[in-house]
């Protein structure tokens, strides 16, 4: 008797635990795609030289950061300068004369992109270009 009523126990137990173990919480064992973008990077400074541009920024803390893209604009033509996400916080490169606006973004592991850093921007004269110590500066509020 005791055993036919264990045995009726566990037929009427077994789908309940089955329906449990397969419900859709997030205890589950489902992944659940991740598109939280990283922070936005904060631009640290940019500095013109020899007609480069070279920027730095503070580096994210999220775990699964891949790295970062810079941004250069230039007469409102916005370019990615970066092909690839960057493990460093700083990155240089060439730029003809004139005003220069950089700006950084981060990306995750599963390519979602930061919102873009607070725009720096820089002037390139001429003379660095050629190779004189002309004046290079750091732009405030973009003059």
């Amino acid at each position: 008797m005791k055993l036919r009523i264990a045995f009726l126990l566990v037929m009427m137990l077994t789908p309940a635990l089955l329906l449990v173990g397969c419900s859709s919480d997030s205890n589950s064992g489902i992944n659940n795609p991740d598109t939280t973008p990283p922070l936005a990077p904060v631009v640290l400074g940019a500095k013109a030289n020899g007609g480069s541009v070279g920027v730095w920024w503070r580096a994210g803390s999220e775990a699964d950061l891949q790295g970062y893209y810079v941004y250069a604009s230039r007469n409102g033509q916005v370019t990615r300068v970066t092909s690839v996400p960057l493990a460093a916080n700083y990155f240089a490169f060439s730029s003809n004369e004139g005003v220069v606006s950089t700006y950084i973004t981060a990306v995750d592991w599963n390519g979602n992109e930061s919102s873009p850093s607070a725009s720096r921007s820089v002037r390139i004269s001429p003379d660095e270009i050629d190779g004189f110590n002309g004046s290079a500066k750091e732009l405030q509020d973009g003059r």
